[in-house]
């Protein structure tokens, strides 16, 4: 403490007999005067400061003494004479997996990995293989499901088909069978004996239900809708024809004019609908030549003008010629008898002239026929609509030198 502070001579002047004298007003307390005038002199800081200086050696010391012993060597003692000494760097260097381990060591690591990897891809590959059969067996059983399903659809459509063909065969033979039963219109039965066309006779009507109407060089032939065709397929012999014999070598012609039209509706239990007429030669029911021109109507193909073609020998037909025309319009049809060789050919003009040029030979063929057959025109109408079958012109000569064709078809 700095005694300097402190002034001694009230301690002298002091008289323990003497009363004090009172304090004027406003004046401090004579006390004050003996405190220190600097806090940090007193004697409350100064002890402070020494315990907090002891309290920092006894720390220090402390810290130093823990740094003073072995980093990484542990003593153990124990009651026998045995001491045990773990150095934590060599635990340290056992545990890790660095390349500080011995050659035995990686070979035995590298065996065990190489063992490992082995029952790995031993393990995936009997995980594929197990994918791959059950994939396998999903993928047969699918092809055993859709051929099963294939099977049923190709066996229900056969029974499907088999069940039409009966029905359209029974709405054949039904409309076969009301194409036979003549008709009971007196009106319109034509007798043989009158004349149609040119040389030929009267109109033969196995249904009896047509008419004609004759003109100059023109026969109309009105055929009802329904049934009237020759066909050995249908076993239909009832197309109104008319005819007249000839012996020898012959040129017949005939123009088909007017329009042909069958609908767009085939009758029921037919796929189609036809009309036509043209020229015919004769010996029954089961062999003759026919030469038409005729419009078809085919379900999903429409309607199509046509020269038809057909030889019929013994009740059946041999390869018939259809040849299908961009316009529709009047044809002139023409067949040549020379020998045992048939020539059908056909002449498209639009001003009707029909010149020798414009002759088209659509077949060829050999025909072993007797020396007189009958020749004349035929009309068929398989439709749900009338057919007026207009025939023109008619021709019947013998064929002498004149050339059978200009140019083939």
């Amino acid at each position: 403490m700095d005694d300097s502070s402190v002034d001694p001579a009230p301690l002298s002047r002091t008289a323990p007999s003497a009363a004090p004298k009172p304090r004027p007003k406003g004046s401090a307390p004579e006390l004050l005067a003996y405190l220190p005038k600097n806090p940090l002199t007193s004697p409350g800081v100064i002890a402070g400061i020494f315990a907090f200086e002891l309290l920092y050696g006894l720390l220090l010391a402390a810290v130093m003494s823990s740094m003073e012993r072995p980093k990484r060597e542990i003593v153990v003692e124990i009651p026998e004479p045995v001491q045990v000494t773990v150095n934590t760097t060599q635990l340290d260097r056992a545990l890790s997996t660095s390349s500080e381990l011995t050659a035995e060591e990686k070979a035995r690591k590298a065996e065990e990995k190489a063992k490992l990897e082995a029952e790995q891809a031993k393990a995936r590959a009997k995980a594929e293989a197990e994918e791959a059969k059950r994939k396998k067996a999903e993928g047969e059983r699918k092809a055993k499901e859709l051929k099963e399903k294939e099977e049923r659809e190709k066996a229900e459509r056969k029974r499907q088909r088999e069940a039409e063909r009966k029905k359209r065969e029974r709405s054949i033979e039904q409309l076969v069978a009301d194409a036979h039963k003549p008709k009971a219109q007196a009106e319109q039965v034509q007798v043989k004996d009158e004349k149609t066309i040119g040389p030929l006779g009267g109109l033969i009507d196995p249904n009896m239900d047509c008419k004609t109407i004759p003109e100059d060089n023109v026969l109309i032939v009105i055929v009802p809708d329904g049934l009237h065709a020759l066909s050995p397929e249908l076993k239909l012999t009832n197309s109104p024809r008319a005819l007249t014999d000839y012996a020898g070598d012959f040129r017949t012609e005939v123009t088909i004019g007017g329009a042909i039209n069958p609908g767009m509706q085939a009758i029921k239990g037919l796929p189609f609908a036809y009309q036509g007429a043209g020229l015919l030669i004769w010996l029954d029911g089961n062999n003759y030549v026919r030469l038409e021109r005729g419009m078809s109507f085919i379900m999903g193909e429409g309607r199509k003008p046509q020269i038809l073609v057909e030889n019929c020998k013994d009740g059946v037909t041999n390869n018939p010629v259809v040849k299908f025309l961009k316009n529709d319009g009047s044809i002139r049809l023409r067949i040549d008898r020379k020998g045992q060789e048939i020539i059908c050919s056909f002449n498209s003009d639009s001003n009707n002239a029909f010149p020798e040029t414009n002759w088209v030979k659509i077949k060829q063929f050999s025909l072993v026929l007797p020396p007189a057959v009958e020749i004349g025109i035929s009309a068929s109408n398989v439709s749900l609509k009338v057919y007026p079958a207009r025939f023109e012109n008619f021709k019947l000569e013998p064929l002498s030198d004149n050339p059978v064709l200009s140019r083939a078809g």
